[in-house]
């Protein structure tokens, strides 16, 4: 009987990892890496392989997944999501954030950051938007800082605003460069 009970638990464990997954895909715009998958939810290869099985996730290309089969990506929320899996360890919770962000977290020490992409000739409009949010924040909520993705080196010069925590250069092959 106990032999029979922890396949059960492991059976809901699984299908509980199933349903985080596919939950995961939806609020984050419904096309990641599967390394992201795979940081985000330590052991899950299997639950992957079998949601691709049972065709409630679908390979795209090279590393993408996706919840349907034709889907597109969005290039702005996998890189954002590339951030978050490269600072995962230090990193409390996250959550979806609203434009112009893509991803907000604390990290361990409570700090709070946003992850913010600004593609190529809408700098002006992230820091209009950012600025509003700033001077809208009530009395005693910290600002975020804000690790910024940008498309081209050049545009650090048009993006002046004071809770920058880091840049990093989105490069076309979807890999990132963390830039000083």
């Amino acid at each position: 009987m106990k032999a029979n009970g922890a396949m059960v638990d492991n059976k809901e464990q699984f299908d509980t990892q199933n349903e985080k997954i596919l939950g995961f895909l939806l609020e984050y715009g419904s096309v990641v890496r599967r390394k992201h998958l795979e940081r985000i939810f330590p052991y899950s290869n299997r639950n992957i392989n079998y949601l691709m099985k049972r065709k409630r996730l679908y390979m795209l290309e090279d590393d993408l997944l996706g919840d349907a089969a034709n889907l597109k990506p969005n290039k702005e929320m996998l890189a954002a999501l590339t951030v978050l899996c490269d600072l995962y360890d230090k990193i409390a919770g996250f959550h979806r954030a609203d434009y112009p962000a893509q991803i907000n977290f604390t990290t361990l020490d409570g700090s709070f950051y946003e992850v913010v992409y600004v593609v190529a000739g809408n700098e002006l409009d992230v820091v209009s938007s950012l600025s509003m949010q700033a001077k809208t924040n009530p009395i005693g909520v910290e600002t975020p800082r804000y690790v910024v993705i940008i498309e081209h080196s050049d545009q650090r010069q048009k993006l002046q605003f004071d809770s920058w925590a880091r840049f990093v250069l989105a490069n076309e092959d979807g890999s990132l460069e963390y830039l000083k």
